[in-house]
């Protein structure tokens, strides 16, 4: 499932009461190696969203060990336990293998910008790249997998949802708060950002 034409969805949302920002979403599992490794079993989760996302909700700049935010569409930010599992470093280039939205094979070069600490394994073991890349990959071009949405406040993120999921344009969407997920902590194995920064989305 996918939202094909996140602008629609986006032009919804925006200015309704309580909603700060949106943002769109693209998150698929890979695998990936070193340019000169072999693929093997090395998964990560691949983010794909706009940059203010990783900047002023995700606060990524703020967990770099090393290295700086990326600058170019083939740029990555890579988690340090994904990054120390294939010995990899900044400025090597990283080769991930993900799926389109069909299923397809679909392969990415990315050179790493900085690597990401966030103080886990398992958030530890994720990319994050432009989403005209993610789109690129998943083949979605001008569309997502989810919209992020950014609200005033976490406590009532269920009511913001019931009243968009009013909306005639978002009528065929599912709309969920942070807390009607089932398992909330597993939205982009971000449960800080999501509960914290008020999170809900909007899914096909």
């Amino acid at each position: 499932e996918n939202l094909p034409d996140v602008a629609a969805v986006l032009a919804a949302v925006e200015g309704q009461p309580h909603v700060l920002a949106a943002y769109p979403h693209i998150a698929m599992g890979v695998t990936g190696a070193l340019e000169d490794q072999e693929i093997g079993e090395r998964f990560a989760l691949l983010h794909g969203a706009p940059d203010a996302y990783y900047r002023e909700v995700l606060h990524l700049d703020q967990f770099l060990a090393s290295g700086a935010m990326p600058v170019a569409d083939n740029e990555a930010l890579v988690g340090r336990a994904f990054a120390e599992e294939i010995e990899a470093k900044v400025g090597d280039s990283l080769i991930v293998f993900g799926q389109t939205q069909d299923g397809s094979p679909a392969p990415a070069r990315l050179k790493i910008a900085a690597l990401v600490d966030l103080g886990s394994t398992t958030q530890n073991r994720q990319i994050w790249v432009a989403m005209s890349k993610a789109q690129w990959m998943a083949d979605l071009d001008g569309g997502a997998t989810e919209v992020l949405i950014q609200t005033d406040d976490y406590e009532q993120a269920g009511l913001t949802a019931a009243a968009l999921r009013g909306l005639p344009a978002l009528a065929t969407y599912d709309v969920h708060a942070w807390d009607e997920r089932s398992p909330y902590d597993q939205i982009g194995g971000l449960m800080g950002a999501v509960v914290q920064r008020s999170t809900f989305c909007i899914a096909a």
